[in-house]
């Protein structure tokens, strides 16, 4: 506990932002749900309504492909409400912030963004895979 009252917190709190040279928030699995995404193993959630779909009936089955394919676009539409809902935390947190650690928050943003494009565009004309442990043959010239 930083303070005996939550306005004296909270200006503790201020205070350790203001001086901080990096801030990493640790949430727990609750802040998904109160920014409404469903929750996964809650009676109700996806892991109570669907069953795994072995490998086998999937291969012999037309019904459990389109299945599975009900279940990935459900997973699609939970995913982007926790990206929807991420963006909003986000935008909290990072009003927190003084001017010069937002400066630093973008500059570390933009420069992750220009690697991962040059990964991308590195992948896409055949480089390597990246570390999937699988070998490659090299390439014949």
């Amino acid at each position: 506990m930083i303070a005996a009252d939550l306005p004296t917190a909270i200006s503790r709190l201020g205070d350790l932002f203001e001086n901080a040279s990096v801030i990493v928030p640790f949430t727990g699995a609750g802040i998904s749900t109160e920014c409404g995404i469903p929750d996964f193993r809650s009676p109700g959630g996806l892991w109570t309504k669907n069953q795994p779909i072995p490998f086998d009936a999937f291969v012999a089955s037309q019904d459990m492909r389109d299945e599975m394919e009900a279940r990935q676009k459900q997973v699609r539409i939970v995913l982007e409400g926790f990206k929807a809902s991420n963006d909003v935390a986000r935008e909290k947190l990072v009003a927190l912030l003084n001017a010069d650690q937002r400066n630093k928050l973008k500059d570390y943003e933009e420069e992750a963004q220009k690697k991962f494009d040059e990964e991308i565009r590195r992948r896409s004309r055949g480089g390597d895979r990246g570390n999937s442990g699988g070998s490659r043959r090299p390439r014949e010239v």
